[in-house]
């Protein structure tokens, strides 16, 4: 199935609903048990908020959806670094771009979230623009060059936002060769 694209040569673009209800229940429930098993809110980036970097499960969804990222960018892709948050009230993200150069192409996925009746979603902003994404919606992005941030996430406190985020570098650049095979994607 082919996935749907305008450009991503402004800089961005959204896919819509690049994973199923299904897949992103699976992916929702895993984020929230171990939020609950393995509590990790150590992160200077954004505060209070439980996250994991690169486990197998993130480095997994990684590397299947490398073929819709390629396909929507236009760019032959190496998978750099994978990561997930679950956001909760009064979570934020200052407005900043991702210093590491394995971030040329960042693809942020939402897939899931408990918000209160009437709430449209919480927006990501790119350079000053918001994006909402739908639970299966993934946003792309320069991270590298592109500046983004989130508002404080004021919603009741049994909400919660959960987020996949996947970096990539393009084929063939100067740093790709040390992200080139299996070790690159940070697990090994």
């Amino acid at each position: 199935e082919e996935v749907p694209v305008v450009s991503f040569d402004c800089g961005y673009l959204v896919v819509k609903s690049v994973l199923s209800e299904r897949e992103c229940e699976l992916l929702s429930t895993y984020c929230l048990l171990d939020e609950r098993v393995n509590p990790n809110f150590d992160s200077a980036d954004v505060p209070d908020t439980h996250f994991k970097t690169s486990d197998l499960l993130s480095t997994s969804l990684l590397l299947s959806i490398m073929p819709d990222v390629e396909q929507a960018t236009g760019m032959k892709l190496v998978p750099t670094s994978s990561h997930f948050r679950v956001y909760r009230r009064g979570s934020f993200l200052t407005k900043h771009h991702d210093q590491d150069e394995c971030c040329q192409v960042t693809a942020s996925i939402n897939v899931g979230s408990h918000l209160p009746e009437g709430y449209s979603g919480w927006p990501v902003y790119l350079e000053d623009h918001p994006f909402v994404l739908d639970v299966g919606d993934m946003l792309l992005f320069k991270g590298n060059e592109l500046f983004h941030s989130r508002n404080v996430f004021d919603v009741p406190e049994d909400c919660y936002q959960i987020q996949f985020f996947m970096h990539y570098v393009e084929e063939g650049t100067e740093i790709t060769d040390q992200y080139k095979g299996v070790e690159g994607v940070g697990f090994l």
